[in-house]
């Protein structure tokens, strides 16, 4: 069966060069593209591709040559590519992220004629706008990396035809009123749409300053001119989740990459009916986009078509496997005959998806004829990366698949390698997307009975499955039993169950399930981070309980209990006694509730969560400096019902607390409509921190459905334990911070100040790698060499904190002194200290900080790392979906300060900018995304 798009005509040759240059005569002063807030215009642009068109033929660059392109998003940027495309010559591109050495070989395997990378600086302004060449559709415009199955990535030549059908394609409805976000990185065929897309129609291309936007960065763009986006398919799940109502104002968003979910789907049009969605499907081989489908304004949540045929373009169905032909068909993998022959045939490009098509002529994608993953929006091919995997000394046989949640991948290995020094040299090739999360060393490769590797065998092995427990007629051993203890902790933690021989580090436990895992068995956090499996545990429970139990002390150390209440408690009850109302104590949950909402049965609830926890129906009152009573608060938290108002709901977050009078937490349920809510909890943080999100999200779902709620453990006896039952104030601390520096920012005002937010993506690594980045960046931007970074801590390490909200939550400050240099250094340095607090995070940050003198900054440091990596806060009411909001950062005394999501894949920079300007702050994120990038790869 064939599918063919509607027919149209290209004016001036149809290439992208002169179809965007005439714009430069036509209406030279309208604005082409957007960047950092400024706008430049068709006739500046131009003139500045003129520049570099003329540079380059100075080259002996021409018609038929190929350059390669590796240069940051920026208005340098699109000027280089439109003057290679007006010598004649087609670009290859490489996003500055990715590892060089793949740079390098895609621009080798074209034969590049030129190279412009970082270090090539602008060709300054012609006197003369570009014009554009003469030429035909099908000359060569622009060569995208594909994964390729040969162990090497394939770069697919495309016509300037592929392009420019896309710009006039009438169902994806580009028009000289489109202002596009362009987010894409260069070498991604999306890119072209992004960029060129508007541009040969008139309008405008608005360069993203960041990695992939959140929720409030679309927000922002829209407020600029935004009207039109691309958004991945995950990323377009992604913000559904975090905020449908930050797509709104937009005229259009295309989706693609990977196979629409329709739940997504249907919870956008119930938000948003009348805003146009496009689900795009093609490979690059078919340059950008082959098909499209206009999801209609309602939908019943069944499979979202792929839709029908671009302009100029044919889908031809051939054994169910979908081949495409047409003006957007490429001219073939560069020099690669082999594959160029075995996937363009004669009838087309032959691309390996199983499609079927309904009878109204709709394409539906229905899988793949081949092992081919879509992870994040890349394309893998798994052979390439196994290839690689299989170079590797000590490995002799590797399988690389799709994990079971679909957004990374897990490689199995036969050999005798190890595992990180596998990961390290993927690392190295790869963007971050193909490098495996989880890598499996095995004996021997599961095989089905036909011989082939069983996949279903692997993925199982991704997430071991629990033996079965020994039977009554075969009791355990006091160590098997010991081992199964540890298991099943550790299951518990993760989520997931684990064999005897697991690497938990691997199975993705991080600091807080270490910390966790360590209390709930009595051991040393470091103890579980160099034993890693359960039975290597075990044995070191064992080892322990031979030797007599260290005494535990009758009272805290009184650096961990000052006036009567624990120092965590203490401190942020000091802080509100001499900076009374400051908005950083306030600790704000905003929740957006759709559907039916019981407002009486939830502030029931909420006052059932503040009567099961201590810490929430208790007030302060000082009896004297060296006394603070702890007692029962006389009244209930309250919990209003009003309607919204954008101007109350941030009075009700700002409003301070009196700690001696009432409880320290206050709810509010502001009515937008009769199924659509904003939930608003605020509590002191003298009574929370993040670990207690979690908590009270559990118990708020519980307590509304009218179910009783158990009794809790009692904040005071819990936080008691903890301080009682750990080692010894560390006297490290003292020596380590001892004559630390300021770090040399701008002069900051005093006290606290307003903050600013950079929101960025997260680059592969782990904790001790991001930090480690995080000060060479500071490094390179202050120039100061010797410094401290505040990182806090949880501060929960028994088992009986898990279920307790109040305050435990501490930090240390971590010094990088001169002597620790290279980034290697500080990863090594980093993991030191890292390790050195998970034994004890008790630090005795008050007496440290008296040792210092007064410089008028914050105390010991200004700059902060924290990695969030707490459960997340889930709020679950029967009937009615409720989402999490975000309200911005408050004022804070904290100068400059990267948070960490790992669970989001995101990172999060903010700072004062009384302390360090916006536009450096901006440029410090992308610093330290570059530097974790040039060691790791990015995702594509």
């Amino acid at each position: 069966m064939m599918l063919t798009g509607p027919r149209v005509d290209y004016p001036l040759g149809g290439r992208v060069d002169a179809l965007v240059a005439r714009w430069a005569r036509e209406t030279p002063q309208a604005t082409a593209l957007t960047w950092r807030g400024r706008a430049i215009s068709y006739l500046d642009l131009g003139r500045a591709a003129e520049g570099e068109r003329r540079r380059l033929r100075a080259r002996g660059v021409g018609r038929d040559d190929i350059v390669a392109v590796r240069l940051p998003r920026g208005p340098h940027l699109v000027a280089v590519l439109l003057g290679v495309l007006a010598t004649g010559a087609a670009y290859v591109g490489g996003a500055v992220d990715w590892p060089r050495s793949r740079f390098d070989d895609i621009a080798g395997r074209c034969g590049a004629r030129a190279v412009i990378d970082e270090d090539t600086r602008p060709a300054g302004q012609s006197d003369e706008p570009v014009t554009g060449l003469a030429g035909t559709p099908a000359d060569p415009c622009c060569v995208f990396s594909t994964s390729g199955s040969s162990g090497r990535p394939r770069a697919v030549l495309t016509p300037h035809s592929g392009t420019a059908r896309i710009a006039f394609d009438p169902l994806l409805g580009l028009d000289a009123d489109t202002h596009m976000l362009q987010v894409s990185p260069l070498g991604w065929d999306i890119h072209s749409m992004e960029l060129w897309g508007p541009l040969i129609r008139g309008g405008v291309s608005a360069l993203y300053d960041g990695g992939h936007p959140g929720a409030q960065e679309l927000r922002r763009a829209v407020a600029g001119g935004v009207n039109t986006v691309w958004l991945t398919t995950s990323l377009f799940n992604a913000l559904i989740e975090e905020d449908v109502r930050c797509l709104e104002g937009l005229r259009c968003v295309l989706t693609g990459g990977e196979r629409i979910s329709p739940g997504h789907v249907v919870m956008l049009r119930d938000a948003l009916p009348e805003l146009r969605v496009v689900n795009g499907y093609g490979p690059a081989e078919s340059t950008i986009l082959a098909t499209a489908y206009e999801i209609p304004p309602t939908v019943d949540g069944t499979d979202i078509p792929i839709g029908v045929p671009l302009a100029n373009t044919q889908v031809l169905l051939s054994d169910d496997e979908i081949v495409l032909a047409g003006d957007g068909l490429g001219h073939g993998y560069l020099g690669d005959p082999e594959a160029t022959a075995e996937r363009f045939r004669p009838d087309g490009y032959h691309t390996g998806d199983r499609g079927r098509v309904d009878e109204h002529g709709i394409l539906y994608f229905s899988g793949r004829t081949d092992r081919q993953l879509k992870i994040r929006g890349a394309r893998i091919e798994p052979e390439e990366v196994e290839t690689v995997m299989n170079a590797v000394p000590g490995v002799h046989r590797s399988v690389l698949l799709a994990a079971p949640n679909g957004t990374e991948t897990v490689g199995f290995f036969v050999g005798t390698g190890d595992p990180e020094a596998v990961r390290a040299v993927l690392t190295e090739r790869f963007p971050a997307a193909f490098v495996p999360r989880i890598l499996r060393r095995l004996d021997a490769m599961p095989t089905n009975r036909n011989g082939k590797v069983d996949t279903d065998a692997l993925r199982a092995l991704a997430e071991p499955a629990a033996t079965a427990p020994p039977s009554p007629a075969d009791p355990a051993s006091p160590d098997e039993d010991q081992v199964a203890t540890v298991r099943a902790v550790a299951a518990d933690l993760l989520g997931t169950p684990v064999g005897p021989d697991t690497d938990l580090l691997d199975a993705g436990a991080n600091s807080l399930i270490v910390i966790r895992l360590a209390g709930r068995l009595r051991l040393g956090a470091d103890t579980v981070l160099t034993r890693r499996t359960p039975a290597a545990i075990a044995a070191a429970l064992r080892a322990a309980a031979a030797e007599p139990a260290p005494a535990r002390a009758a009272e805290p150390h009184p650096s961990r209990w000052v006036a009567n209440l624990p120092i965590t408690q203490y401190r942020m009850w000091w802080s509100e006694q001499h900076r009374p109302g400051a908005a950083e104590m306030l600790y704000p949950l905003l929740f957006r509730i759709t559907g039916p909402l019981d407002t009486a049965a939830l502030a029931s609830a909420v006052r059932a969560v503040a009567a099961r926890h201590e810490a929430l129906h208790t007030v302060l009152n000082q009896h004297s400096h060296r006394h603070i009573a702890a007692e029962p608060a006389r009244a209930d938290p309250s919990c209003t019902v009003t309607d919204y108002a954008e101007e109350a709901v941030r009075a009700f977050c700002a409003a301070p607390f009196d700690l001696s009078a009432g409880p320290p937490i206050r709810a509010a349920v502001f009515r937008r409509t009769a199924e659509d809510h904003l939930l608003v909890v605020v509590v002191h943080r003298v009574a929370f921190d993040g670990s207690s999100e979690a908590i009270l999200c559990r118990d708020l779902s519980i307590a509304y459905t009218g179910a009783a709620l158990p009794p809790a453990p009692g904040y005071r006896d819990v936080v008691r334990q903890e301080v009682t039952g750990a080692p010894p104030p560390d006297r490290f601390w003292h020596e380590h911070l001892r004559g630390v520096p300021d770090l040399p920012l701008a002069s900051a005002a005093g006290g606290t100040g307003p903050v600013a937010e950079h929101p960025l993506e997260l680059p592969a690594g782990r904790t001790a790698e991001w930090l480690a980045a995080w000060v060479q960046t500071l490094r390179e931007e202050t120039g100061g060499t010797d410094f401290a970074v505040r990182m806090p801590l949880s501060g929960r390490t028994l088992p009986a904190a898990d279920d307790v909200i109040g305050c435990f939550a501490t930090s240390a400050a971590l010094r990088f002194p001169s002597a620790v240099r290279t980034f290697d250094d500080c990863v090594a340095h980093g993991r030191r200290l890292l390790e050195r607090l998970l034994a004890n995070q008790h630090v005795p940050i008050e007496e440290i900080a008296a040792d210092r003198a007064p410089t008028g900054r914050n105390p010991i440091c200004q700059v902060a790392f924290a990695l969030q990596n707490t459960d997340p806060a889930v709020l679950t009411l029967p009937g009615a979906t409720a989402r999490r909001v975000r309200p911005r950062y408050p004022d804070s005394s904290v100068e400059l300060s990267l948070e960490i999501f790992p669970a989001e894949d995101r990172a999060l920079l903010w700072h004062r900018p009384d302390a360090l300007p916006v536009d450096r702050a901006a440029e410090l994120g992308r610093r330290w995304q570059a530097i974790l990038r040039a060691r790791e790869g990015v995702a594509a």
